[in-house]
């Protein structure tokens, strides 16, 4: 079980309200973990597989958010992980896991 923590940053001229947060766990394969092949959304125009979602409700505060992948295809190695909302890829990092 992965645990992707972050926070969105409070913005006063962002519309408050609910939001969907996506995170993308890309493997040490280059292959993107997901629980179901049904798992996507859409980002510029193309279906992107994500990892695990979750709404939040925005109230333009900062709000810290988790989001869990409980699926297989754990392994060691070097993971990027990438969060989107919005339409946009909010944030990125890479992981190493022994």
């Amino acid at each position: 079980r992965l645990r992707v923590d972050l926070v969105l940053v409070g913005n006063e001229l962002a519309e408050p309200g609910e939001r969907t947060v996506y995170v993308q766990i890309i493997g040490p394969d280059g292959y993107v973990l997901a629980n179901a092949s049904n798992a996507l959304f859409d980002f510029e125009g193309s279906s992107i597989t994500y990892s695990a979602m979750r709404s939040v409700d925005y109230q333009n505060n900062d709000l810290n958010v988790s989001l869990f992948y409980n699926g297989p295809g754990i392994t060691s190695g070097k993971y990027q992980v990438k969060i989107y909302t919005d339409g946009h890829m909010i944030g990125s990092s890479e992981i190493s896991l022994r």
